[in-house]
């Protein structure tokens, strides 16, 4: 298997870069304001649901977040993996700065029920969005859904059986 150049000098699979790419015929703008949307969304969310830093807010927003990414799925915005990995990251990202700008207490962010209240929303309801989206598509137009959307190198990748290095 052949590897890319990444930055510094380093290698990068050609797997990888076929997973974490983006959908066909959007522009980066597209992709990228679907992602700073559902952040923007989880941070308003969680400031205004209530006592700052608080569980429920934080779970509230993440279930935003993750509609946001869910849907921007279903328009064919970010990515096929993409919008799943933001649903993780954005959240605990976000919290991270909030710490670092001192609006939530660091103690707080080494809870495993803090963590939980941060990830777990988001990544369901992306997830969920995207299992009832492909239910509503029905296996005949999935894959014509797929064919205009995802990018040929990912669904190489994706078909391929070869067992990998």
């Amino acid at each position: 298997m052949s590897k890319s150049p990444g930055r510094y000098g380093t290698r990068v699979p050609e797997k990888t870069v076929a997973i974490l790419s983006t959908f066909e015929g959007r522009s980066g703008v597209a992709h990228l304001s679907a992602g700073l949307l559902a952040c923007l969304v989880w941070a308003g969310g969680s400031v205004l649901l209530g006592e700052v830093g608080s569980l429920v807010a934080f779970a509230t927003a993440g279930v935003g977040c993750g509609l946001v990414l869910g849907v921007a799925f279903t328009r064919a915005l970010g990515g096929p993996v993409l919008n799943l990995l933001a649903s993780l990251f954005c959240p605990g990202l976000l919290a991270g700065t909030g710490t670092v700008a001192g609006v939530f207490p660091v103690a707080m962010l080494y809870r495993l029920d803090v963590e939980l209240a941060l990830v777990l929303p988001s990544f369901l309801v992306t997830l969920g969005c995207m299992l009832a989206w492909f239910s509503v598509l029905g296996p005949d137009r999935i894959e014509g859904w797929s064919r205009r959307h995802l990018p040929a190198a990912f669904l190489t990748t994706a078909t391929d059986t070869s067992p990998s290095e």
